[in-house]
């Protein structure tokens, strides 16, 4: 069984685990977008980033070609102080993920955060608002060859919450041999 796990959002990833073991990784595609005019403040608008859609949904169909394939996509809803139009692009970016799979006829579930995070310990650490190092840490040590960090250092947290929903969903198909990566 092939499975796939999304981090939906414009800063996401999806990760597939092959039968053998073997992990796929991609960034979520997107773009800037022009947009013309003038802040309050009389500076120029800075490019808004979008989620390239019909390039997420090439990397959709490829990775999905195999009538063995199960995707697990992280449940997305509305946080405290998150505002109303960044809500409705979190929805509409998930809609869209959960839209190409049913059109593809490709089985899929939604495990909320706290259920895949909760299969690897995952947890803020005291007085942190993030789980990223903690992600990472899971993540590295559970794929050791997963480029997780750019070359400066920084964490692709996309890509490991991806890879650990992928291996969550994994884990939940039987999958408990070790992995080769």
């Amino acid at each position: 069984m092939r499975v796939i796990g999304i981090d939906p959002g414009k800063t996401g990833g999806l990760v597939m685990i092959e039968h053998d073991g073997a992990v796929l990784v991609w960034d979520m595609p997107t773009y800037q977008e022009a947009r013309t005019g003038k802040t309050l403040k009389g500076k120029a608008k800075a490019p808004k980033v979008k989620v390239d859609v019909p390039r997420l949904a090439e990397i959709l169909k490829t990775a999905t070609r195999e009538s063995e394939t199960i995707v697990y996509i992280e449940r997305q809803w509305t946080w405290p102080g998150e505002g109303a139009v960044q809500s409705f692009n979190h929805g509409e970016q998930y809609g869209r993920i959960i839209g190409m799979l049913a059109m593809r006829g490709v089985p899929f579930e939604t495990p909320t955060a706290q259920a895949w995070q909760k299969e690897f310990g995952v947890a803020k650490p005291k007085g942190s608002k993030t789980t990223k190092g903690v992600s990472y840490a899971k993540a590295s040590a559970l794929f050791p060859g997963v480029t997780l960090k750019t070359e400066r250092g920084r964490i692709l947290d996309g890509r490991c919450d991806a890879l650990l929903i992928a291996e969550y969903g994994r884990r939940k198909h039987g999958g408990n041999r070790p992995l080769t990566s």
